[in-house]
């Protein structure tokens, strides 16, 4: 079960995408999906799959970085190979994160 402010939340950021993105396919499926989102409201038996994904992965929005992993998701690649690209990438982040602050380490001495 969702809360109105969930739904809502997904309701908007699938107002997003229909605004900003220029695939036609996924407009047209967040067009789709945001009805559904819409009916989910009144009626509770509603299934939303791809608003399950969207709580799953924290309620990204555009500005969030898990956002183009959840787009990925939504243009239906498999949830099992986008998490493991994103745990991929938070891999290769980190490692990044840790050259740096060696680096900065290095020439303070």
């Amino acid at each position: 079960m969702y809360s109105y402010e969930q739904i809502g939340s997904y309701v908007a950021m699938l107002k997003e995408i229909i605004d900003t993105n220029i695939n036609v396919s996924n407009v047209e499926l967040a067009k789709q999906e945001r009805k559904n989102a819409l009916q989910l409201i009144f009626d509770k038996n509603v299934s939303l799959p791809l608003l399950d994904e969207w709580v799953s992965w924290g309620m990204p929005v555009s500005k969030d970085d898990t956002f183009r992993f959840f787009m990925k998701v939504f243009e239906g690649f498999s949830s099992e190979i986008v998490f493991t690209e994103y745990q991929e990438s938070m891999y290769w982040e980190y490692q990044d994160m840790k050259f740096e602050l060696s680096k900065e380490r290095n020439q303070d001495v």
